[in-house]
């Protein structure tokens, strides 16, 4: 079991909130030996006792690796505030520095989603819809605005980000790319972007989920991508029992019309397909696509 010591460098809890926080991180990380959430924060909302009937608090913990260190000197770790490269290997010399970095590590990597609501208000059905359909680029004269947002769609995104390598022709020609101008709390794209009623439903919780509550916007946003990869994975499932079952393949027909966002699933479980080679699976991927052309084609003439 992985052994840990936890200090405090900087905050403005209670000590019995401490207590609390402590706890539970203890519990938490010394349960999880692989500890494969080294690059990704998590929130949990906890209570001060559990006959306590009073609102929970939030906690959201990211572990930072001191093996990381050199890696990230020449890079931004936009998700822990740029710690990373002040933690040296022999402690904490630059002390200073960290506690500077922690009093400014809630206002950057907390609360940005409340910012982006307030800001863009429809501009972040744009954000939503891109960060769907591939990789994005922000492009921003404002620092603030752009770390902000590149932040809100990191949080949302369910494409892992291009990573520089000899097939990074490759996959940036299979993959969608955007880019995102942020002028003065408007946002345009470089490209059309057709509305969906998934997008739009996650938007309405977006601005529907009062301002000052960071972890309700975090945990909609999380849920929003969380959503996303669960029906990619119920409609790669559909397809594969498709190939010989035809019922499944009218239950896929089924599940695209009902989710909003047909286009968009389509277009990824298609390019996944093709890379892979998966004829059969591409056939039926078209027959799909020509079921949904014809059905809306009968939906816009009774509309004419």
């Amino acid at each position: 079991m992985p052994y840990f010591l936890l200090s405090l460098l900087e905050g403005n809890v209670s000590a019995e909130q401490e207590t609390v926080v402590r706890c539970y991180l203890l519990k938490t990380l010394s349960g999880r030996e692989d500890l494969s959430f080294e690059n990704e924060g998590k929130y949990a909302e906890l209570q001060f006792s559990s006959d306590d009937l009073g609102e929970p608090f939030g906690c959201y913990y990211h572990r930072l690796s001191k093996h990381s260190n050199h890696e990230n000197e020449s890079n931004k770790d936009t998700t822990s505030s740029n710690l990373i490269p002040l933690l040296d290997p022999e402690g904490l010399k630059n002390k200073d520095d960290v506690q500077l970095k922690l009093k400014s590590w809630y206002f950057h990597c907390v609360e940005y989603i409340q910012r982006c609501v307030e800001n863009y208000n429809d501009g972040l059905l744009i954000l939503l819809l891109s960060s769907l359909w591939g990789s994005v680029e922000i492009v921003s004269q404002d620092e603030q605005a752009k770390w902000d947002t590149e932040r809100f769609v990191e949080t949302c995104c369910v494409m892992p980000k291009l990573i520089e390598s000899s097939e990074e022709s490759v996959v940036s020609d299979a993959t969608l790319s955007f880019t995102i101008n942020v002028t003065d709390g408007k946002i345009e794209v470089n490209q059309t972007l057709d509305n969906s009623p998934y997008c739009l439903k996650w938007l309405d919780k977006l601005k529907s989920c009062p301002s000052h509550d960071y972890i309700g916007l975090h945990n909609i946003l999380e849920g929003f991508r969380l959503k996303t990869v669960q029906d990619l994975n119920t409609l790669k499932r559909l397809l594969q029992k498709a190939q010989t079952d035809h019922y499944s393949l009218y239950r896929a027909y089924q599940f695209l019309q009902a989710s909003g966002y047909e286009d968009i699933l389509l277009y990824h479980v298609k390019k996944e397909a093709s890379m892979a080679g998966e004829q059969e699976v591409l056939e039926i991927i078209s027959c799909l696509q020509e079921f949904l052309k014809n059905k809306h084609s009968k939906i816009n003439s009774k509309v004419k």
